[in-house]
């Protein structure tokens, strides 16, 4: 189909992908297992002889086996479009005694082929580029005449350096590159004379009895001696010191608190730390082990020592088993001398790894224990990064540090067209150096500006009072702040609140077109000297659409937000609340557009909206890539960690709707692909895609591609959520492909409570159904929150009940309610607002293959408060092909005593009406899954996708009938496919009796471009609570 000029190229869509795991082993957080080559645990529930369910854990929660260390061997973050293409190694190599290389590679994209219309996959970006296109940079600096080494840019110690994902999305994605040093052979530059000087111990002469605390009674006078030491009362005065910011006696490589040994024995005569069960307790320190000590019968061997029933020493007098490792028989001792009542966690000569006290305890990058990384260091640089569909920008930034040197900065970019240009800045009077690589003619050139590179050629204004829009040249984008006095939302109902800004763009340019990087921003740091104010309550769940200024109708041109309500400074650059709407368009000769950004809070139209979005964990944790989702505004609802990065669960926090506009409590989480491989080990997925397609107001929608990283399962789930006024309902498409023959010792295809995320989940119990009523009924007994012991998982019985891979019964859809829960007390605005909801899982379809059988029911395990979806319990390898296909519908239910409460302030909704008398939430909960709709259409050309939500895909002609038979609880996304786009905004027609009306809801629509058809999506809500209905798309 014929591209629309204005439009963003399909090759122009840009993502970021770590391509061997989720980041590194030190970005991720609890739930994860270590990453090695470790064997597996000899415990009993690590046996994998199948005797047994195996789980993955020991008995203690610990996992059985160490995951493949792969994501650290080759950590490699691929940021890439069908243009541009950069690699940033989290721990990158030395190439050179002067820099070494933030990015590994750089270059153009442009030639690669794009294989049935899909966008390259970052690993063959990877491998698509070659190394001739990188960036480092270096820091020379000369003191008392002499220059020094070169130092480079980069991580040190063996560490990693740390990413944090600022913006994320298919526009734009902006990373800080941070936890780098200006360092030589990876070792950061020691300044010796300052760092000397804060290490000495100086006094001066006057008397104390106290320490200085800024007054002058018998205490040390000034901050440079700040400590008394040496004063006896009635006997002599104390001297005033100086207090050392570093503990040169201390080496370390962790800081207080950390683990690692604290206590090391110290005397050589009593080396070695253990616990010797007939002598002490706890471990202690004992002398060495010798020939005499050795018990004489040579037919005694161990494994253990005497007392322990599995191959113990045999003889009392010689209990100690010295020397036994796997495959190795120990022999036995005496028990050696040893220092009664000495207490001690590692052997003599241990380092002392871990700062010993509070007065010293950051262990810095000298690998001493000080008070303070100051005075021995130079200020650590940064990078901070932005990749557009067709360019790149690379800002090196710093703060300088007098030390009585000069010195320059030098950033390093390089590209196959270019080689390698050299950008210099002063150390001490400058304190950034910016480079654009932009793509042009499908190369890669660079610039130190891009304002003669297309920028100088945009007209941008706005007729919005308080708006204030841009240029950043050295960014190649353009920011428009949001005028002060936009609407805002509290955290109460917002009612129909909602925020429109204009902006007319020209290109000025007679004969070439230009792009236009655009982002509407919201409080963001965008060094702009512009007046901003921060957002309120509406930042949890807002939207935004770009519309046709004179006819106030939608354009779908694809946008994506990033925001962040973070303010715990770990990442001082980009924290704080704001928000930014994203979105790249062209502009072709001397042409415009009159644009409006509609933007969403509580309400579109009069119904309650959707929205999904980035949200920036900058400033909190660093950890990655976070998402959040939301009906209205007023709190979240579902949220994301696609990478596990927290927890190691996709979904975490999930809260349900009331509709009063204040925060609720958390029924979290969930999870999707779970695998251990047929040695024991997790199977964590690598290459994670992650692309919000549409962020609301009618359905979001977000798809998430990966694979396991044996490269044996490829993942695809899709995350959908629609408008709706009655409760939170989010729809999950989930396929997984296998792509080599392999084994497995655990499988999840789904869960609804994950063993590493799992709050709140104290429901009473557990109903389950088909399509034609109940299947179970029975007490949930078991409580498991995070528990990983057998009995918390497939061993665990509720009522006297173990599901375990069990197949559902009868037809779809099937069902499962878990309610209602009983933590917390009835709903109060005033005192109780933060109230939990109760959780429903509804299986609209299922079907998959394994060896060639089809099976066309799940199967359901209950893991004493959590539920999972897997294989048939007969399966127990997969076979190349075999594949699993699941639609699920994933509710979040007010509990029993809060409904009417939430109809009180959704009084309109027909659904919350008829839900209101429908008994309990498990009743609820069975309506939905008894309620089923079917699409059809007569209309030749028309291709239905899916019933629920409706996909539909308009024939050539454009105009067509369909029809919708059976009902639905809430209101039901229509998705029509495949629009030409003159006919973006024909009606929805709907027939009552022989007449044909214009549908209440056709004006409330959302419109997506499809930028790999040419075509767009038109996504219209509409309730079929009570009768399906005949339905026209198109103009009567």
């Amino acid at each position: 189909s014929v591209q629309d000029p204005n439009m963003p190229l399909e090759r122009e869509e840009v993502h970021a992908v770590w391509i061997n795991g989720p980041t590194t082993s030190q970005q991720l957080m609890g739930g994860w297992s270590t990453f090695g080559n470790g064997p597996i645990s000899g415990e009993a529930h690590c046996n994998l002889n199948g005797s047994q369910r195996f789980t993955g854990y020991t008995t203690t929660g610990s996992y059985c086996r160490q995951a493949t260390p792969k994501l650290d061997e080759d950590p490699l973050l691929v940021i890439h479009s069908g243009l541009v293409g950069i690699v940033l190694d989290g721990k990158p190599d030395i190439v050179s005694e002067t820099a070494t290389r933030i990015a590994a590679k750089l270059g153009s994209t442009a030639q690669m082929p794009i294989p049935d219309g899909l966008t390259n996959t970052a690993a063959s970006v990877y491998d698509h580029l070659n190394s001739s296109g990188s960036v480092s940079a270096s820091l020379e600096l000369t003191c008392d005449g002499t220059t020094l080494d070169p130092l480079m840019a980069g991580p040190t110690n063996g560490k990693f350096a740390e990413y944090g994902l600022v913006r994320q999305g298919h526009a734009v994605v902006h990373v800080t590159i941070d936890e780098i040093e200006w360092a030589k052979d990876g070792k950061p530059h020691v300044l010796d004379e300052a760092c000397n000087k804060a290490a000495e111990k100086k006094n001066n002469s006057e008397n104390c009895k106290f320490d200085y605390d800024g007054t002058t009674s018998q205490r040390c006078v000034t901050k440079e001696y700040p400590i008394c030491v040496g004063f006896v009362e009635g006997s002599s005065w104390g001297k005033c010191y100086s207090d050392p910011l570093v503990k040169k006696e201390e080496p370390c490589s962790k800081s207080y608190g950390e683990p690692g040994p604290k206590n090391p024995c110290d005397s050589e005569s009593y080396p070695l730390c253990k616990v010797v069960k007939k002598a002490s307790a706890t471990q202690t320190c004992y002398a060495a082990y010798v020939p005499s000590d050795l018990d004489p019968n040579t037919a005694a061997k161990c494994v253990n020592d005497h007392g322990h029933r599995n191959n113990p020493c045999p003889s009392a007098n010689y209990p100690v088993c010295v020397g036994h490792s796997p495959g190795v028989w120990g022999k036995c001792y005496k028990i050696p001398e040893y220092m009664p009542g000495e207490t001690c966690d590692s052997d003599f000569g241990t380092v002392m790894e871990t700062c010993s006290t509070t007065a010293y305890p950051i262990c810095n990058a000298q690998n001493l224990c000080s008070k303070s990384r100051d005075m021995c260091f130079l200020n650590k640089p940064w990078f901070d990064m932005t990749v557009w569909g067709d360019m790149i920008s690379v800002r090196l930034r710093w703060t300088s540090k007098d030390v009585g040197c000069t010195g320059t900065v030098s950033l390093d970019v390089a590209t196959e067209e270019e080689g390698s240009k050299v950008f210099t800045a002063s150390y001490l009077e400058e304190t950034e150096l910016s480079v654009i690589v932009m793509s042009q003619n499908d190369k890669l050139m660079i610039y130190q500006d891009s304002w003669n590179q297309g920028l100088s050629d945009l007209s941008l204004t706005t007729t919005s009072s308080g708006a204030n829009i841009r240029k950043r040249s050295k960014y190649g984008d353009v920011f428009m702040e949001v005028p002060t006095n936009l609407p805002k939302c509290q955290y109460s109902n917002c009612g129909n609140k909602a925020g429109a800004v204009h902006l007319k763009a020209e290109n000025t340019h007679t004969t070439e077109s230009r792009p236009v990087r655009f982002t509407l921003s919201s409080n963001f740091l965008h060094g702009l000297n512009v007046p901003k104010k921060s957002p309120g309550a509406e930042i949890t769940g807002l939207s935004v659409s770009v519309y046709d200024k004179a006819k106030q109708k939608p354009l779908g041109i694809p946008i994506h937000i990033s925001k962040n309500w973070h303010v715990v400074t770990q990442d001082p650059y980009y924290y704080g609340t704001w928000w930014t709407a994203n979105l790249l368009f062209h502009l072709p000769p001397q042409d415009s557009l009159d644009l409006t950004f509609h933007i969403t809070y509580e309400r579109f139209q009069g119904i309650p909206a959707f929205s999904h979005a980035q949200l920036s964990i900058v400033g909190y944790s660093n950890g990655w890539l976070w998402e959040e989702a939301a009906l209205g505004t007023g709190g979240e609802n579902f949220v994301m960690d696609p990478q596990g990065s927290h927890t190691r669960a996709f979904i975490t926090d999930v809260r349900p709707k009331l509709f009063d506009g204040a925060w609720k409590e958390n029924i979290g989480g969930g999870d999707f692909l779970l695998y251990f491989d047929d040695m024991g080990r997790l199977g964590y997925k690598k290459g994670l895609d992650a692309e919000i397609l549409a962020n609301g107001p009618c359905l979001s929608d977000a798809k998430y591609t990966s694979t396991t990283v044996d490269d044996a399962i490829l993942s695809e789930v899709q995350i959908q959520g629609g408008r709706t006024d009655d409760l939170l309902r989010v729809f999950l498409h989930i396929k997984y492909t296998v792509l080599k023959d392999v084994g497995f010792s655990r499988l999840a295809f789904f869960q609804m409570g994950s063993e590493t995320y799992n709050y709140h989940p104290t429901f009473a119990g557990y109903t389950f159904g088909n399509a034609t009523g109940i299947t179970h009924d029975f007490d949930r007994t078991c409580s498991g929150n995070f528990n990983k012991h057998k009995t918390r998982m497939y061993d665990s019985t509720n009522d006297g009940f173990n599901i375990y891979r069990e197949t559902m019964e009868g037809d779809s859809p099937w069902w499962m309610a878990m309610s209602p829960n009983t933590s917390g007390g009835e709903y109060n605005f005033k005192t109780n607002s933060k109230v939990v909801g109760d959780r429903g899982l509804v299986v609209r379809t299922y079907r998959s293959s394994f060896d060639g059988v089809e099976y066309n029911s799940p199967s359901v395990s209950v893991l004493c408060d959590k539920i999972e979806l897997g294989p048939p319990l007969e399966v127990s390898t997969l076979k190349q092909g075999d594949f699993v296909e699941m639609r699920l519908e994933f509710l979040v239910l007010p509990r029993e005593q809060d409904m009417a409460a939430t109809l009180g302030f959704s009084p309109n909704s027909k659904s919350l009406q008829f839900l209101a008398n429908s008994g309990t939430n498990r009743d609820r909960v069975k309506e939905h899954g008894l309620r089923d709709i079917i699409v059809s259409s007569d209309t030749p050309g028309v291709i239905v996708e899916s019933h629920y939500p409706v996909r539909i895909c308009a024939p050539s002609s454009g105009a067509f009938y369909f029809q919708i038979d059976g009902t639905a609880i809430g209101f039901v996304p229509i998705v029509i496919c495949n629009v030409k786009k003159e006919d973006i905004w024909m009606d929805l027609n709907v027939k009552t009796g022989a007449t044909w009306d214009i549908h209440a809801q056709s004006g409330a629509r959302q419109v997506n471009y499809k930028r790999n058809s040419g075509k767009y999506e038109v996504v219209i809500n509409v309730e079929v609570l009570y009768a399906g209905g005949t339905y026209y798309f198109g103009q009567y």
